[in-house]
């Protein structure tokens, strides 16, 4: 499923894929890098678009944070699809609350990343690299603490055949 205006960033994931596949083809075997490529693949594919009509209608009903929420809730669902096949087959897992877990992770990896970005910016500066590293570290906590969490909720990781895995992936 390819949306008009998206061939472009197709096309920019296949020659990443590539370029990465041709600098190391063991990559291929990675899981690491079959999950990345899935999930963005997924993001292309089913992640709400602005121009959807019934997202644009769906906006209007909603207030700014229950639209916030649910468009996280969409991405995390994308995601989930493009990379739920591989983690059947590799790990015989189906994960259950990981879209749900998304409402709170991608919020928190963003402040992480931003906060890392400004620790590494300050890291020359004495007492403000240890100010900005402390911020990062306590965002890093944050995170692992949501995805702790959402693990240990019951039935967090479902297991399955990996027959499952290529079942999903049609």
């Amino acid at each position: 499923i390819i949306h008009p205006g998206e061939e472009l960033a197709c096309d920019a994931l296949a020659a990443a894929s590539c370029a990465l596949l041709l600098a190391q083809p063991a990559c291929l075997f990675d899981v690491g890098f079959q999950l990345s490529v899935a999930a963005t693949a997924g993001l292309l594919a089913f992640a709400p678009r602005r121009g959807w009509p019934a997202f644009a209608r769906l906006q209007r009903f909603l207030a700014a944070t229950a639209r916030f929420a649910v468009s996280l809730l969409l991405v995390s669902l994308a995601a989930q699809a493009g990379a739920a096949p591989i983690l059947a087959l590799q790990f015989e897992k189906l994960q259950m609350w990981t879209a749900v877990t998304g409402i709170l992770a991608i919020p928190l990896s963003t402040v992480a990343l931003w906060a890392g970005v400004v620790a590494i910016a300050c890291s020359a500066w004495g007492p403000i690299a240890a100010a900005t590293a402390q911020a990062f570290g306590l965002t890093l906590r944050l995170f692992e603490g949501v995805v702790i969490a959402a693990a240990r909720l019951p039935g967090s990781a479902v297991p399955s055949d990996g027959r499952v895995g290529l079942w999903l992936a049609g």
